[in-house]
């Protein structure tokens, strides 16, 4: 809506007559007054039509937010359909970092999963201070604290190979895929084995599972590793 102007009609004569002091009479002249009360109406009909130019606007802008929070919602649909138990990789909210791995635990409808991470050993504090030295270039730990994030920060599927601690790590130029020997306890910050069977709640047993999973895909490819060489304890 464009904004009026009040306009006040004047004469050629009004124009070229020269500036006099207003009479002294009581009366004034009705135009004069009746003019005077008609800018007042206007000006407030401005005020007024201006208030209600700026409430329609906010409206507008708050209905084009909303449908556009509509539409978001819509389009969003996690990349290559994952599903519960799925290894995905997660878009980082640094974009110069490498992405979270996690295990899809559960998904509300599209929008929203509950993931069960992996810590990169960088990323795992220790509870005296710095950080745990990886094994591998492939290392992740393992870990069973569950977040919940939007599903559209999945980017897609990935591999992990859980190795227990009596074998040798697959080689990498055949096996470029994560590898996963210990679990970190999130809240000790502290690194434990896969089969250290010290895990309740069915968390030994989901553990295991896992293993038993990357065996019977890699298992004849994976060395066993000889008495003297095997890992010592954390």
């Amino acid at each position: 809506m464009v904004r009026r102007f009040t306009q006040v009609a004047t004469s050629d004569d009004e124009d070229d007559a020269p500036l006099q002091s207003p009479p002294q009479s009581k009366q004034q002249p009705k135009r004069k007054r009746m003019k005077l009360i008609y800018e007042d109406d206007d000006e407030e009909e401005d005020n007024n039509e201006k208030s209600k130019e700026d409430k329609n606007n906010e409206e507008e802008l708050q209905e084009d937010e909303e449908e556009e929070k509509e539409e978001a919602l819509a389009e969003a649909k996690p990349v290559g359909d994952p599903v519960r138990e799925d290894l995905v990789l997660l878009i980082h909210e640094d974009s110069e970092q490498k992405p979270y791995v996690a295990i899809i635990k559960r998904q509300d409808g599209s929008m929203m999963m509950t993931g069960q991470w992996f810590y990169s050993p960088e990323e795992a504090p220790k509870k005296g201070g710095g950080s745990w030295m990886p094994i591998d270039t492939r290392e992740l730990f393992y870990s069973f604290h569950q977040d919940e994030v939007p599903a559209v920060s999945i980017m897609h599927k990935c591999i992990t190979h859980f190795i227990p601690p009596h074998k040798q790590l697959p080689k990498q130029k055949q096996y470029p895929e994560f590898i996963i020997q210990k679990l970190y306890d999130v809240e000790e910050r502290k690194l434990f084995r896969l089969t250290d069977m010290e895990f309740h709640n069915g968390e030994q047993k989901e553990i295991s599972v896992l293993i038993d999973k990357t065996l019977r895909h890699i298992g004849n490819d994976l060395l066993d590793i000889e008495t003297g060489q095997a890992p010592a304890e954390w």
